[in-house]
């Protein structure tokens, strides 16, 4: 779930997005609005052997970096 996902980062209310899980695989799709419009993305982790939290940071990183 992305509820209180992107409070900390001023993101929230602007990433709006379906997350996915199973057994060592961790994605996020969706659309992140920008002041510059909307970007659509897709970050899928496969196979790693991240913790599922390290997993789930790395990709709020990334839609942090879109953001930038």
């Amino acid at each position: 779930t992305l509820r209180g996902r992107y409070r900390a980062n001023g993101l929230a209310g602007r990433v709006r997005a379906k997350t996915g899980s199973i057994a060592n695989v961790n994605t996020l799709s969706g659309y992140l609005e920008t002041g510059s419009g909307t970007w659509t993305f897709s970050i899928q982790l496969n196979n790693h052997a991240a913790r599922n939290r390290e997993a789930l940071k790395r990709i709020d990183e990334i839609v942090a970096g879109i953001a930038r």
